[in-house]
This record gives structure tokens, sequence and C-alpha cells, in this order.
């Protein structure tokens, strides 16, 4: 969560998961560390980082947005909580509605006089000051209609880009992802090359659409998504996601859905994932731990890890399902090798040890074909069935072999008939 992943958790004295706000605060462009900071303070069940959440969420409204609708909700939140330095500030709601009222109507008047004056550019930058305007009074639905109205009076295909990434981001904050889909489609449908010319562009592209993913729960496709970047997007794309985010959400997601091949490849000897994970540690380690079999290892590692992920303003309605699907892997890895497995010595790996629940987790597996065995209860093993790839194996190197020997015996025949001259020509 935030520029980096965190470590284990470290705790407050209450029990609930201690979150480096103050990071996030600073990690982020001001909206999203505002979404961020608002998400954890109505999440959390500390009531130290409830407090500081809003504290810091009212230091970003008043100094870097002109979004006094949010700052009053807040400030209602704290109610008294912060002392008078955080109490109700009218006369800056005053200022501020006074000023930017002053200021919309200014590029009101600039815009119309644009339209009459038949200027495509200026119209096209008119609307786009506008829904920047809208975008810092936290108007996002105002914002989106702006950034959307510019799309008529784009004369490049690098006009066309800028305004699908104005209408991605409003999207993203507006969890309308439907949206966000789209118009990264149309974004690279209109410049193809962008990738080449503009590998920050292109990466942030590639963000928005690992999250479109992830929110459809399209969890191997967002992997491949993330797992695509490299270090060029940094801290480039700070409005939406950090590196420490990609890394996580990427590595999550790839554990859930990658096969071991596509792990070892994607994530592990990917040189420019690799460096992205260096800005999340913990989610480094879960991956090796993963394709190490270190299966107590990785599963503590996921329980330290599990408060924070699920105070992550995109990743908390996805752990539960991300972390069922990394085990439900774990359990299908942990057989490969084996023709009969020790329940009781599986059962110490995953922490379960033999019982019905590990028994039904494995019959479930066994129903759903990801694992061909049955399990017997009584000697507390389960035995795996020769699989229908093993089968179709030996049949095709039987095969194989009577081939040969029908080769073999044809070309013995064919030699023994030239070597004594009984072989007829063609012409003949």
């Amino acid at each position: 969560l935030g520029a980096r992943s965190t470590p284990p958790a470290a705790m407050d004295v209450d029990g609930s998961p201690a979150i480096d706000v103050e990071t996030i605060a600073s990690s982020y462009a001001p909206p999203a560390a505002i979404a961020r900071l608002l998400f954890i303070a109505e999440k959390t069940t500390s009531d130290a980082t409830r407090l500081e959440s809003l504290k810091l969420a009212i230091n970003l409204l008043k100094t870097k947005t002109s979004d006094t609708a949010t700052y009053a909700r807040v400030v209602e939140r704290v109610d008294g909580r912060l002392g008078d330095d955080y109490a109700l500030d009218k006369g800056w709601i005053e200022e501020t509605d006074k000023a930017s009222a002053n200021r919309q109507a200014v590029l009101e008047r600039e815009l119309s006089a644009y339209k009459t004056n038949s200027i495509k550019e200026s119209v096209r930058m008119g609307h786009n000051d506008l829904g920047d305007f809208h975008h810092s009074r936290g108007a996002l639905a105002a914002a989106f209609k702006c950034y959307v109205r510019a799309r008529d009076y784009c004369t490049t295909p690098r006009h066309v880009v800028g305004m699908c990434l104005n209408v991605v981001r409003v999207s993203i904050e507006s969890e309308n992802f439907a949206h966000v889909g789209n118009y990264v489609q149309k974004a690279l449908a209109t410049a193809p090359d962008v990738g080449k010319e503009e590998p920050t562009v292109f990466a942030k592209l590639q963000v928005a659409s690992a999250l479109a993913y992830l929110d459809q729960k399209k969890y191997k496709d967002a992997a491949t998504k993330f797992t695509e970047l490299g270090m060029e997007l940094e801290e480039e794309y700070n409005e939406v996601v950090t590196a420490g985010d990609v890394a996580t959400y990427g590595a999550l997601c790839a554990l859930a859905s990658f096969d071991r091949k596509e792990l070892k490849e994607k994530v592990m000897d990917s040189v420019t994932f690799r460096a992205m994970m260096e800005s999340a540690p913990a989610m480094r380690d879960l991956v090796n731990d993963f394709h190490g079999s270190k299966y107590k290892k990785l599963f503590d590692g996921m329980d330290d890890a599990k408060p924070v992920l699920e105070l992550d303003l995109h990743l908390h309605d996805h752990v539960e399902s991300l972390y069922a699907a990394i085990r439900k892997r774990a359990l299908v890895q942990y057989c490969i090798p084996y023709s009969v497995v020790d329940l009781n010595r599986m059962g110490e790996a995953f922490r379960t040890r033999a019982s019905p629940e590990l028994e039904r987790e494995l019959a479930g597996l066994i129903a759903e074909r990801e694992i061909a065995a049955r399990i017997d209860a009584q000697a507390g093993t389960m035995e795996k069935r020769a699989s229908a790839s093993r089968e179709s194996a030996f049949k095709a190197a039987l095969g194989a072999g009577k081939e040969y020997r029908r080769s073999t015996a044809a070309m013995l025949v064919r030699a023994s008939i030239v070597k004594h001259g009984l072989e007829v020509g063609r012409g003949g």
C-alpha cells in the first residue's frame, strides 16, 4: 500500500495494523492521496489511524485543492477530536467558493469566445481547463463531461490520447471501470505506436487496463498487464498508483492465476518486473516462497500482509478471492511430485494438519479435476491416479516403438532387394 509495500504489519496498541499514512499522503498526487486517506479512515478499526488519516486529508484539501464540499464533510467526521486547528474554517470555505465562482465564470466566458471564433485548439484546451477546474473542486461528473467534450476538437492522435488519459483518470477516481476499459482501447486504436513513441504514456494505459481487469476479477489478464510494466512508469502515475502498488497488485494476481512456468518467466525472470518488485519486498518474498514450495512461510507472509492489503483502495474487495486462489494453486503444486501424498505432512505444510477441512479442500480440487486422485481418509493419504497425459505419453511411446520397428524392417527389405539386384526400374 503506497509507494512501498509494507513489511510484516506492525500493530497499533489496539491491535490494528499500523499504516504509515504520512507516506501515503506524500507518495500520491493530492486527489489520489485524499481518496486513499479517506478510505483508510473509513475502514480502519484504529481510532488513532482514523484521526491521523482525516487530519492529513484536511491538510491536503485546504492546501492542494479547492474542494470545499469534501473538506466540510471530513471536518464533520473529525467532530472536534483534533482541536481548534481542525475545526471548520468558514472563512476559507467562503473565500475559496468565491474565488472558484469567479474562476469558473472566466473559464466559461473564454470557452464561449473560442467557440464563437471557431478555434478548435483553443476550444479543446478550454474544455480541458474547465475539466481541471471541476476536478480540483471534487466535481468528478462535471470534469468527466468537460474532458469528453474535448474529443470533438482533437486534431492529432496525441490530443486524443491526452483526452483519453484525462477521462480514464477521472473514471478510476469515480470507480467507473467500464469507461476505463473503453477509453484505453480508444487511445490504443488512435495511436497504435504509442508504446514506442511515448513509453510512459503507454505504461499509464497499461496500468489503467490492468485496474479495469482487476475490478472485473479477471486476475490473469490483470497479472499479464501489470507484469509487462517496467520502471519507465516509476512515480509518473502517482495520481493513480505508485511502483509499489503495481508490484503488489501484479505479484498477487500472478500468484493467483499463473502456472509455475508463467510465474518463472513473467515474474521471477522478468528483469523489468523484478526491478519493480524491489519497491515491494514483501511481495517479492511471497513469489519466491511460492515458487520454492515454502508453503508455511508463504502463508505466514500472506497473513502478515493481509491487514494492510484490506485497507488498499483498489485491492480491498479482492483480498479474499486472491488468497483463496493462491492457496488452491499451492495445494495443486504441492501434489505434483508425489504419487501418494501424506495428508499429515501436507497439513503441517499448509498449517491445517490432516483434518476434515483439508480433505474438503482436496475433494473440491478433485471434483474440479485440478487433481486426479482419491483420498483414503482412514490411511490419511491421497493416492494420485495415472493422469490422462501420462497414459497418452505411454501410448505415444508404444506407438513410436512400433513405427520404428516397421520402418526399420522396411529399410532392411529395401537394402536386401538392392543388394541382390532385384530392384525393378520405373522405366522397366
